[in-house]
């Protein structure tokens, strides 16, 4: 077993073999001179069978192999510089192709010949398919008809998506470095943005519908949930919204009233409920969601909301309605607001059929939890690189003394 052409003292030595990072030393003829404990490990091999083995042969992909040994070549003939840092791709005992991100230098005899390299690397495969899917996935957050946009801590935008560009017809370019408080057109927007403020800095979420205005001067009421995007340790490093032109759903809240006293013409669910839980009325829409759903008008209480009698007991005791209670019927979803009418002693339940909406709110919860991920690995690898190449730098001075 030779190893002749890299020197080393004890400290160094000690380093070699318990470092985190892979350490291999290549001799000008192709051939492993040294190899630490790191990269058996990564490789699969024992030490004494990686050892004076030509390093391309056996443990580069065959795909790679003639193209990395004709820049290795140029680099032991100094007809190419050294490059400090490169990714690519090794061959494990077991056949398993996995990335390294390597970090480099030479050593050059006393007549100034390169007689070797020296390479640090680390296992990013996991990494790098993570950044892959997270690409992917981003790629679908752009895709997605909900409006995203993220911040720094400083609260000025970084990024929105496609469809942040649709609702307020600004591209990431116009917006970029601005805090999101230039889309409120609300009388209040100061108070309302110090709201917004004092409750990210708690590290809570914020809701709410306000006025916003788009590039050509419309106003639209938008729905905004904004809120902290958290690391594994609960630390905010930061702030994420989406926001929803309810225009058209506020219309039709308003048709829905203003068709509150003739319910048959309500192109949406509504059912009369008595005090005593006798259904009193059902207009045709609601009739459909019961023949979908293969049941009668006696089993109605299948797909209207969970504890329905109990809320129509508290909305007829305190006078007020219910809002936005879901209830699934068949392949859909409705969202109910139980109205009180006192004078009569009944509940008018008005339904909205949400199955789509709800279909986009999970969809965008995946893509922000996407988001945390990327943000988190993307800061962690930029920290776990410093280190690598600090470490890189130490063992680089302690050779340094025997070129």
């Amino acid at each position: 077993m030779k190893k002749t052409n890299a020197p080393t003292d004890n400290l160094a030595e000690k380093y070699f073999n318990i470092a985190e990072v892979i350490l291999v030393v290549i001799n000008a003829d192709q051939t492993v001179d040294r190899i630490n404990q790191k990269g058996c490990k990564v490789l699969g091999y024992k030490e004494k069978d990686i050892v004076d083995k030509n390093w391309f042969d056996n443990f580069i992909p065959e795909a790679l192999r003639k193209d990395v040994k004709a820049v290795f070549d140029k680099l032991i003939n100094e007809k190419i510089k050294p490059v400090e840092y490169y990714e690519n791709t090794v061959l494990t005992k077991n056949g398993e192709e996995k990335i390294i991100a390597w970090h480099n230098t030479i050593l050059k005899d006393e007549k100034g010949k390169i007689v070797c390299t020296i390479s640090s690397g680390e296992d990013i495969t996991e990494q790098k398919n993570t950044e892959d899917e997270l690409k992917l996935r981003s790629e679908i957050t752009e895709q997605v008809k909900v409006s995203v946009l993220t911040t720094g801590l400083d609260f000025k935008i970084n990024w929105v998506n496609q469809a942040f560009n649709a609702l307020y017809g600004y591209s990431l370019d116009e917006v970029i470095g601005k805090t999101p408080d230039f889309l409120n057109s609300e009388p209040l927007s100061d108070e309302i943005q110090s709201d917004i403020y004092q409750t990210m800095f708690s590290g809570e979420a914020w809701m709410g519908e306000v006025m916003n205005r788009r590039k050509d001067g419309t106003t639209f009421l938008c729905e905004l949930d904004i809120f902290p995007l958290k690391d594994k340790n609960g630390n905010i490093f930061a702030y994420a919204g989406h926001q929803h032109d309810i225009t058209e759903r506020k219309q039709i809240e308003e048709e829905i009233l203003s068709v509150s006293n003739i319910p048959a013409e309500n192109p949406n669910p509504v059912i009369r409920i008595s005090s005593d839980k006798t259904i009193l009325y059902a207009n045709d829409s609601f009739n459909k969601l019961l023949t979908n759903a293969g049941l009668s008008e006696k089993d109605a209480i299948k797909i209207l909301p969970d504890d329905l009698y109990r809320l129509i007991d508290i909305a007829l005791e305190e006078g007020k309605p219910h809002i936005m209670i879901e209830a699934k019927a068949a392949d859909r979803v409705i969202s109910y607001n139980i109205i009180p009418i006192m004078e009569q002693g009944y509940v008018n339940l008005y339904g909205r059929d949400v199955t789509e909406h709800n279909k986009l709110e999970r969809e965008l919860k995946d893509k922000v939890k996407d988001l945390e991920k990327f943000y988190e690995m993307a800061v962690g690898r930029e920290v776990r690189m410093k280190e690598l190449k600090n470490k890189v730098k130490e063992l680089e001075v302690r050779l340094s003394k025997y070129e």
